[in-house]
Parts: structure tokens; sequence; C-alpha cells
């Protein structure tokens, strides 16, 4: 099973690599992909959600005021999004009024639509999220001089403005998703056999900032699809050790055991999720395919 699914998986990913934009269209379900600018998403079909949202948000007169007297301590924005995703399609429309009423040079806000297929979970056909822990969208990445200087990750904590002014400001800003940021930091300064070794104490840690069991599944699911195996399988570990009567966990974590070859652990992580939720018919589904000779 391992090396089909894998296979399988890796057939799947974008043919295009090094492509800057794709758009594809099903009935009634167009998305973009890759490099855009603003103005694609103010047309049709995109200009249905973004229009709606953009005139329906009074940007804050007060903070944009100040934002004006700091906006020279960034000079570029990266816009990580899916126009498949509801708090994109919030998101971004009033971000883009936010710098409009800033006189900001919206050339200099680029824009990168990603994906949400299982084999290509938020990446985009470029790869441009390569190494930016793109796990929420949308992802406003904020920078200087060509470095990152902060960020806003799928929603503001406050508002727009108060977060920019906050994160511009060198306000101690931490976005959203405490616990991936420590996570994804540890993971690239030191390896996930550091995790490994210091599951306990890590697990402490995590437990004061992550309060979701979505957290670290989506985080997981964005590095296995990105086959960084071994990272994703300790992070759908830690997950279902920080949630032990929630299924989600165990169900992530048997999938991924099963994809990649170990199915005698895989059954043990879905039959428990399957005690844990006894009438998922999606769990009841992969236990009987596995099964499968």
């Amino acid at each position: 099973m391992q090396r089909s699914t894998l296979l399988f998986l890796a057939v799947c990913r974008f043919s295009t690599l090094g492509a800057q934009s794709l758009e594809i269209k099903t009935a009634g379900n167009e998305k973009l992909l890759g490099l855009w600018s603003h103005e694609r998403l103010e047309a049709a079909p995109y200009a249905v959600w973004f229009k709606k949202n953009y005139d329906a948000y009074e940007p804050e007169k007060v903070k944009i005021k100040k934002l004006r007297k700091t906006k020279d301590l960034f000079d570029s924005v990266t816009l990580f999004m899916g126009t498949w995703c509801g708090d994109s399609k919030r998101e971004a429309p009033r971000f883009i009024k936010c710098m409009e009423e800033l006189s900001f040079n919206l050339n200099r806000l680029k824009i990168i639509c990603v994906d949400r297929t299982f084999q290509n979970y938020k990446q985009s056909p470029g790869r441009e999220e390569s190494g930016q822990n793109i796990h929420r969208v949308p992802t406003f990445i904020f920078h200087k001089n060509g470095d990152e200087i902060g960020r806003i990750v799928e929603s503001p904590k406050e508002s727009l403005e108060v977060d920019m002014l906050k994160l511009v400001t060198g306000g101690n800003y931490m976005p959203n998703y405490e616990g991936v940021v420590l996570l994804n930091q540890l993971l690239t300064d030191n390896g996930v056999g550091y995790i490994i070794e210091n599951k306990l104490n890590i697990l402490d840690q995590l437990r004061t900032v992550v309060s979701s069991k979505y957290e670290l599944n989506t985080y997981g699911l964005v590095l296995f699809s990105s086959f960084q195996l071994a990272d994703a399988g300790i992070i759908y570990e830690l997950n279902k050790l920080l949630f032990p009567n929630e299924s989600l966990p165990y169900f992530s974590l048997g999938r991924f055991e099963a994809i990649s070859g170990d199915i005698e652990l895989a059954r043990v992580d879905l039959e428990q999720a399957l005690e844990l939720a006894p009438d998922n018919e999606d769990i009841k589904a992969y236990l009987d395919k596995i099964q499968e000779p």
C-alpha cells in the first residue's frame, strides 16, 4: 500500500511545477492557483465575493491615520490565499481596501493562490509557499528590504488595522496558531529528532497555546502533502497526545500510518478513532479499505 499510495500522491502533484499561474474551471467551482494580481480577484467570477466584502468594510480611520505614519516600516507584502477559502474571501478584500487607504502601491502586493486538494494542500504550482510555513490562509507576510518583519495568519486578532500597527511597530505581535509557530521553529532549528527526544516537555508547552484539535491536524497535513513524512508523523502523534478523547487526531494519524505502510499501527489508531466516533462512516470506510487483501 505504501509504494502505490505514495506514487499516486506524487503523480497527482502539480505537473506544471515552475508555472506562475493557473485557473481551473469546473462547473460552479472556479479557482485560481499561483501568482495573480488583485485585478483578477476584482473580475468575474471572483468579483461576486470580492466586491461584496470590499464594499461592506469600513477601515478604522484613526488607525489608518497612524498606519500612514508607519508605512515606511514595510515595503512589500505577500498574501497567500485560496479563492475557495471563506476566510480569504473575507479578509483579502478588506486588506486591499486598507492598503488603498494607505496609498500603498499595490504592485508591491504579491498574491499567491494555493490549492486545497489532498496532494497539493496549501501549495501553489510554482511552490512559492515552500519554506514559508503556510498552514492557514489567508496569510499576510510583511517585508522590509526583503526580510519578513511579521505576519497575520487567517484572521486578525483584533482588526487588520490594529494588528498591522502592532506588527510593523514592533509591538510583540504573535499571529494566530502559536503552537504551529513553536513547532515550525523547532523543526527548522533542531530537526524532528529533537522533538521526538523532548516530546513530553514540548507537550507541556503546547498545552498552554493549542486549544483546538484542528490546529496541529492542519499543520500535519501540510507537511504530509509536502512529503515531509517524519515531520508530519510527529505532529500527528503530538496532536493525539494533546486530544486523547477526540477521534480526529487518531483518524489522521491512522491514515498517515496506512499511507506510509504501517498497517498494524494504522489499524490500532483507526480502531481507537472509531471507538470515539462509532457512527463516523469515513473511519469505517478507511478501516475496511486497509483490511482488504
